[in-house]
């Protein structure tokens, strides 16, 4: 694997982890939201952590499909490069390679 592949797959399992805690984050705000015998303050402030949460669940998962994507151009790079395919991509090359082999 080359280094971008790598690089990326260390990058993606950060932003996992941060998705996994704003996740988190949105499960802890919705209890104390919904929890009829917490104060009201205390409510609308879980409340407001709990639209914060979720802008920052949100980001992370965008941030986490841009670098799958790019994981996935990565990867095909990859293994285009290892599989390298010798044969000739132009008219002319094909002419060149046909007189060559004529002889």
């Amino acid at each position: 694997m080359g280094s971008t592949v790598e690089n990326l797959t260390v990058r993606i399992q950060q932003v996992n982890a941060q998705t996994d805690l704003a996740y988190g984050d949105i499960e802890a705000a919705s209890e104390i939201v919904h929890n009829m015998h917490a104060r009201v303050e205390t409510r609308a402030a879980a409340a407001q952590e709990l639209d914060e949460a979720g802008k920052r669940y949100q980001m992370w998962v965008k941030l986490q499909i841009s670098l799958t994507k790019s994981y996935d151009e990565a990867v095909k790079l990859d293994k285009s490069s290892e599989t390298k395919d010798e044969r000739p991509k132009t008219a002319l090359e094909k002419l060149r390679n046909k007189v060559g082999t004529d002889d």
